[in-house]
Parts: structure tokens; C-alpha cells; sequence
């Protein structure tokens, strides 16, 4: 039975990981679900072939394990933090770092994985024993540098999974990651106390292994963004000549806006003052020249005009509701990055500086400039 799901839960998260392979346009987030699946299912395999001791027959798989297990978590991570925050804000280059420490394993664990094999099945038959009761060496400190650090990046991924706040353009969102959260967390629990007390506990959480990848699959039931991009809900379901449907790429103009107001209002990614059409167009799952195009055939204006838009109505709110601070300040949080482009923009959309607008709308007496 032990042996069933381990096989079972990488079978299923092999299947999530090829359904990422055919799953819309390449991007940082399609590539995190892709090395959490992918890492995941290599790490159920090889503690399947692990399970009744199958390593004497096959000693080159041993310690295989370790940075897929690094890689797994770090994807579990940022896919969590990417979910939970209500995509604020796009996965960037320096979260690569945290996939660093499983190739300094690889590089650490080079010289065991190329010695003989007597050598890996003696070193196998210190790996039940504690840490402490070893022979301890750089491959045994690199083992439970991994444990740790599965522990740490586990219990940090569930816990901002626990925490999300409501998303009002997906609300079932936030419940599906709090359960994810709740058998996550046990998995943590179970495998570290199996690992540092008794194997009973290691045992329970590979039987929730497949459960947590089944709430995963049932998730994107419930909420298609959760494992796919949203672009596949922007795609025309008719052929034609409707104005409405933009031959790039097949996509429906009104859904793509609809969508892009949609995180304008309820997620205020206008405030990000480094938020490009890039940015923007990842949330939505389409290409930088598709959104570019979109916006000029439909709205007749390029991107920069459409933030502003949202950035200078959340300024004339801001302005009046906390008349005690400045312009300014008020302008960097509303996502300008100069004085020089707010005062264009505010000016361009309503005829009056922010001081004037201010004045004319704020009790004399706490105008604030």
C-alpha cells in the first residue's frame, strides 16, 4: 500500500507537469508550476524505488533525491507566494536564487554520486541511522541541510498559503489554498517527526502526498487560474467577423480588458510604479505585443495612458481622503515615480494641477501641498 502511493502521487504530479507543457505561452509562473510538478514527480519515483530497500539493486539513484527535493520546495514557494498575494506582483529574476542551493547540492553530493558502488550502498546503510550517529560527511550534512530546508521552505509556503487574503476576481481562491495550506502542513509535520522520532510519521505523510496533489487538480476545477494561465479564458470561441475579436493570436479584446480592469480595480496593480506592459501582460497570460495591440485598436490609447488613467483617480480619491499628506506622497504611492510625470498625467486627465484640484475640493483650512 506504502508503495501505491508513492507510485500513484508521482504518476499524478508527472500528468500536472506534462499538462504544463502544453498549457498556453511560456512564463515565469507556468515555469515555477512546471519545476514543482516535475520536481515532485522525480522525487515520489525515487522514494517509490527507494521504499523496500530497491537502492542494493541500483545504487546510482542513491542521495538522488536531495536537490529535487531542494527544487520541489522553492517551486512550492514561489507558487504559493505568487497564488496567496493575488498576483501584485510578477515573479522576477532574483527568485531564481532560490533554486541556488540545489544545484551547490548537486555540486556538493558530485563526488558520491560518481564514486563506486559498494561505496553508495555502505553509505546507504548509514543513512536510517540519525545524523549523529554517523560517520558524518559532507554528503550527510548536505542531507540534513535538505531536511531543513525542506522544513523551512514547507512550513514558509503554506503559511503565506494560510494567510491570502480574499481575491474578489477569483473568491474561491483563498479557501482552496488554506486547505492546500492544511494538508501541506501536516505533510511537513509527518515527515519530520517521522525523520527525527518514529517512521510512522513519515509513512502518514506519503499517504497525503496524492491528496495534496488531488486538491491541487480540484482547485483548478474551481479556479482555472489556479494551474493555468488565464489566457485560455481570453480566446475568441468564434471564428469571424466580430469587432469585438482580435485576430492576434485569436483572443477576445473584451475579455482581455474586462480582465485587465479587472486587476486594475480589484488588485491595483497600478500602484507598482515599475508595472509594465510586460508586467501586465504576464497577469493576463498573453503576449507584450498582444496587450499593446489590444489597447490601441480598442481604446485607442498605448499602455502608459491606460495605468495613468488609475493612477490619477487614485490620486483625487487619496487627496481628499487624507488631506494631511502631501502631494507627493501621495502621487509615489498611487505608482508615479516623479513628480515630473504626475503633474502631466494629473493635468492631462483633469485640466488642473493637484494643488488646484486639492483647493478646490479639500476644506481651505487642511489643504496640505
Amino acid at each position: 500500500m506504502y508503495d501505491l502511493f508513492l507510485f500513484s502521487g508521482g504518476l499524478f504530479a508527472a500528468a500536472l507537469a506534462l499538462g504544463q507543457l502544453v498549457n498556453g505561452s511560456w512564463n515565469a509562473r507556468r515555469l515555477v508550476r512546471l519545476a514543482f510538478f516535475g520536481c515532485f514527480a522525480v522525487l515520489l519515483f525515487l522514494r517509490w524505488r527507494d521504499s523496500d530497500g530497491r537502492y542494493d539493486g541500483a545504487p546510482v539513484y542513491l542521495r538522488l533525491y536531495i536537490p529535487f527535493a531542494y527544487w520541489a520546495v522553492a517551486a512550492l514557494y514561489l507558487y504559493m507566494r505568487d497564488l496567496a498575494a493575488a498576483r501584485t506582483e510578477s515573479l522576477r529574476r532574483r527568485d531564481l536564487l532560490h533554486f541556488v542551493p540545489g544545484l551547490l547540492a548537486v555540486l556538493a553530493l558530485l563526488p558520491f554520486y560518481l564514486s563506486d558502488p559498494v561505496s553508495k550502498v555502505r553509505a546507504y546503510a548509514q543513512s536510517g541511522l540519525p545524523i549523529w550517529a554517523r560517520d558524518a560527511g559532507l554528503p550527510d550534512f548536505v542531507e540534513f541541510a535538505c531536511i531543513l530546508a525542506v522544513a523551512v521552505y514547507g512550513i514558509g509556503a503554506f503559511i503565506v498559503a494560510l494567510r491570502a487574503p480574499a481575491d474578489s476576481t477569483s473568491p474561491g481562491r483563498s479557501r482552496s489554498l488554506q486547505l492546500i495550506a492544511a494538508i501541506g502542513l501536516t505533510i511537513v509535520a509527518g515527515s519530520q517527526f517521522g525523520i527525527v522520532a518514529h517512521p510512522i510519521g513519515y509513512h502518514f505523510a506519503v499517504i497525503l502526498f496524492p491528496l495534496l496533489l488531488l486538491a491541487f487538480f480540484l482547485a483548478d476545477q474551481r479556479d482555472p487560474g489556479f494551474l493555468r494561465d488565464p489566457e485560455w479564458q481570453l480566446r475568441s470561441k468564434t471564428g469571424g467577423g466580430d469587432s469585438q475579436i482580435s485576430r492576434l493570436g485569436g483572443l477576445d479584446e473584451a475579455a482581455v480588458l474586462q480582465r485587465a480592469r479587472e486587476l486594475m480595480h480589484g488588485e491595483r496593480l497600478y500602484c507598482d510604479e515599475d508595472l509594465s506592459v510586460a508586467g501586465l501582460a504576464e497577469h493576463l497570460g498573453i503576449r507584450a505585443d498582444q496587450l499593446s495591440a489590444i489597447l490601441n485598436r480598442v481604446q485607442g490609447q498605448n499602455f502608459n495612458a491606460f495605468v495613468n488613467e488609475y493612477r490619477v483617480a487614485a490620486v483625487q480619491a487619496m487627496l481628499l481622503e487624507s488631506p494631511d499628506r502631501t502631494i507627493l506622497s501621495v502621487a509615489l504611492a498611487c505608482g508615479f515615480n516623479s513628480q515630473r510625470a504626475f503633474q502631466a498625467a494629473f493635468r492631462k486627465h483633469t485640466g488642473l494641477s493637484a494643488r488646484e484640484y486639492r483647493q478646490q475640493h479639500a476644506p481651505r483650512e487642511r489643504v496640505q501641498v
